[in-house]
């Protein structure tokens, strides 16, 4: 009877040191921020500075945001998370390691949504000397029609990657069958983009290499409300593509509208 004491005690030590070692493999749970920003309409992903990839998500108030796991990535532990916004407002997203059972709360604030214009930087890149070495211009879906130029510091696209260099506003209109943006920002004497105390004034454009189906998102997207159904024949060369030729300057500009492009917190309300 001894012996069987004894041995079961070895046992359960055993098993405790065995247990504990699991534990200590474990990574904590921890993120590089405690609030993010999300557009409306829009999605984010948060991956966790270290985890252990199996997490339980809830969303304080989910009429503002949604929120869900991803695998398949090379982020810690194997996974993202993606955050939609669903509306404007602000939520809290508890994300629960099950390996650890840590928990760790997230601010969430969901802003206006928007479309990211990326401006060509290869040949023939654009010849419009406000939007030389600018290669991100955001249109943010607000009744203000706010507009905001960035460049890219380094040479991958992340939060801290965008600086602004401006502010503007934006205008699409149709005039017969032809579609324009109007871009209205200050320049200095040389065209080029400035955020001194000048009056910004208006750059007309005509859009071309573009057809119904990225004008009818846009559409959409930006709340236009424009007659978008009078385009309904036009051609559409690429879904995402869109050139723009200045009128009465002729200067060009060429372009797509990227999914992967977030505006740096802090911007926007």
């Amino acid at each position: 009877m001894r012996t069987n004491y004894f041995f079961g005690i070895i046992l359960l030590s055993l098993i405790a040191i065995s247990f504990s070692a699991c534990n200590d493999d474990n990574a904590p749970l921890s993120f590089d921020q405690d609030s993010y920003e999300v557009p409306a309409q829009g999605n984010r992903y948060l991956g966790p500075a270290s985890g252990n990839g199996d997490y339980t998500l809830t969303v304080s108030d989910p009429q503002v945001a949604s929120a869900a796991v991803e695998q398949g990535w090379s982020s810690p532990g194997g996974s993202m998370i993606v955050v939609q916004g669903l509306q404007k407002g602000e939520t809290t997203l508890t994300v629960t390691d099950k390996a650890t059972n840590e928990t760790r709360e997230l601010h969430i604030r969901v802003t206006d949504g928007y479309e990211t214009y990326r401006i060509s930087q290869t040949e023939p890149e654009t010849d419009l000397p406000a939007l030389k070495g600018v290669p991100f211009v955001f249109l943010v879906a607000n009744e203000e029609r706010d507009l905001h130029f960035f460049n890219q510091i380094q040479t991958r696209v992340t939060k801290g990657d965008l600086s602004k260099v401006a502010q503007g506003k934006y205008a699409f209109s149709i005039e017969g069958d032809k579609f324009y943006l109007t871009l209205t920002y200050a320049s200095d004497d040389q065209g080029r983009l400035t955020d001194a105390a000048i009056a910004p004034t208006p750059h007309k454009f005509l859009i071309t290499n573009t057809g119904s189906d990225l004008m009818v998102r846009l559409n959409k997207s930006l709340n236009l409300g424009l007659p978008i159904a009078s385009l309904r024949n036009s051609p559409a060369p690429n879904y995402r593509v869109m050139n723009l030729l200045e009128v009465g300057t002729g200067y060009k500009v060429e372009g797509s509208f990227i999914e992967e492009g977030m505006m740096p917190d802090g911007i926007l309300k």
